[in-house]
């Protein structure tokens, strides 16, 4: 049975990091997912991510005092929550107390403290949905072998936390550029990150402008109005760097590696905004 590990800031990916190799040991059978180690660097990550959450059946949370608020985590929640009827989640907390998420969607799903009794119970939890459940005498006696490994390691994780607002996330955020694209820029790049060779073509017929990426005709053939916007567009995303032209004659042009970020991030936003109504309804 697959198991999402989700997380969130330094942390929580020390939580999650150890979860993810401590899980095998004590539960023989399951398979845990997490980014950091299973999507192949290189790879553009949401697409991986979107694709895993569509498989899995049950995701563990991994809170921790610098991502209690985060808007990430409650998106993975909503995605898998809304994709498949069956899926569990369950956020593990680590120096967050459960009144922390009265506030906040998650509140609607099962969460257990990272303590002895509250990760075993995460365990049982686990086993329970396995096709074929391990017997729980036999799971509890590995776990209670298991159990100072990552106990130690959770600890470390802990002390990770530096409240203070100089936070090495938060000016790492602040170097990150921010682009201001129209929405047909918007639309141009993830289409574009979305074409299996990153490859936009534009050129001029005496029908007037095509524009095509991902096996789509942007532009419509004829319409001057409509072929202006969308030249405004390629030369936003030519400004900001986020395509480079191939080649001489001005007709192709190659997203580039910020191109990718900056397209990845769009398609998390805009997948965000779909599933609002169902993160929406785990709170009411």
């Amino acid at each position: 049975m697959d198991v999402l590990i989700s997380w969130s800031g330094q942390q929580s990916h020390s939580v999650g990091a150890a979860l993810y190799e401590w899980l095998k040991e004590v539960i023989p059978g399951i398979t845990p997912w997490i980014s950091s180690e299973d999507i192949a660097p290189g790879t553009t990550w949401f697409p991986s991510l979107m694709a895993h959450l569509d498989s899995t059946s049950l995701c563990v949370i991994c809170m921790t005092p610098e991502n209690v608020r985060s808007p990430w985590l409650y998106f993975e929640a909503g995605a898998i929550a809304g994709k498949r009827e069956d899926a569990r989640v369950c956020s593990y907390l680590i120096g967050v107390a459960g009144s922390q998420l009265m506030a906040g969607p998650l509140s609607q799903f099962q969460w257990t403290p990272a303590t002895k009794d509250g990760t075993w119970k995460l365990i049982r939890e686990i086993n329970r949905n396995l096709p074929s459940p391990h017997n729980e005498d036999l799971l509890e006696g590995n776990f209670d072998r298991k159990w100072p490994s990552i106990k130690r390691k959770l600890e470390k994780a802990l002390a990770e936390y530096d409240p203070k607002p100089s936070d090495l996330s938060s000016e790492t955020a602040a170097l990150k550029p921010i682009y201001r694209l129209s929405s047909e820029a918007e639309n141009l790049l993830m289409e574009a990150t979305a074409d299996p060779h990153g490859i936009v073509m534009m050129l001029e017929t005496n029908l007037g402008l095509h524009m095509q990426t991902n096996g789509k005709q942007l532009t419509e053939t004829g319409n001057a109005r409509a072929a202006a916007v969308w030249q405004a567009a390629m030369r936003e995303l030519l400004n900001n760097g986020l395509l480079q032209s191939q080649g001489h004659n001005g007709e192709m042009f190659k997203v580039t590696a910020e191109g990718y970020r900056v397209g990845d991030e769009l398609r998390l936003k805009q997948s965000a905004a779909a599933l609002t109504p169902v993160v929406a309804g785990l709170t009411t």
